[in-house]
């Protein structure tokens, strides 16, 4: 990563590819008449071996490791920011800081540590 806004463009790509693998995202895509239908034609339910296996592409992978070696306080912003697009102000409340410009402050240093 060269710079910080080329850096912001690949964590918001890693935000957008975390946020749609969260669980429960809302509703499900079929009704439970549909699943069991769906059941009776294949002759049984289908189950996985593995109960939530995602192929994570590498670039995502890479920066996911990156982001897992930072502090509790630079984790939590980078996630609040990028999955859970929160504000400054929604931010610090959720990380549990004490002021937006402190929010600011872990995001930068974050950004920073990531380059």
């Amino acid at each position: 990563m060269s710079n910080l806004k080329n850096l912001r463009r690949e964590l918001k790509a890693w935000g957008r590819f975390w946020a749609s693998h969260e669980y429960a995202q809302g509703f499900s895509s079929k009704s439970n008449v549909e699943k069991v239908a769906d059941a009776c034609k294949l002759g049984g339910m289908q189950f996985s071996s593995v109960p939530f296996e995602i192929n994570v592409p590498a670039d995502i992978d890479g920066l996911t490791r990156a982001i897992d070696a930072l502090s509790v306080h630079e984790r939590l912003v980078i996630v609040g920011k990028y999955i859970k697009k929160k504000k400054p102000a929604e931010l610090a409340v959720w990380a549990h800081l004490p002021t937006a410009k402190s929010a600011e402050f872990w995001l930068l240093r974050a950004e920073r540590a990531l380059l």
